[in-house]
């Protein structure tokens, strides 16, 4: 897990969501890594409200808690943030949730 303080939010992103920062990365994704800083920007300045741009979405079922925002038409944004620890948790950022 890897750390990054966004304003006074701090950023943890799980191994899955690494491995598919650093596969937009190799792939040269520059609209997506743009989309990214934008949602993440995004959620700082609205905290700790989860609704938002990019089709955001409570998840339900095994994801309950988490919210779901729309990169591109095939690519989610999955996170579940900590209000105490004014944290995000950041699952994904590649793939739709379902598919996982």
């Amino acid at each position: 897990m890897r750390a990054c303080d966004v304003g006074e939010i701090i950023f943890e992103y799980s191994p899955e969501a690494l491995k598919d920062l650093n596969t937009w990365k190799k792939q040269h994704a520059a609209k997506q890594l743009e989309t990214i800083k934008i949602i993440q920007e995004e959620i700082v300045a609205t905290w700790p409200e989860t609704k938002g741009n990019y089709s955001s979405e409570d998840l339900k079922y095994e994801l309950s808690g988490c919210v779901s925002r729309k990169i591109d038409t095939k690519n989610r944004f999955v996170y579940r943030i900590n209000i105490e620890a004014s944290s995000v948790y950041v699952l994904q950022c590649k793939g739709h949730y379902t598919e996982r």
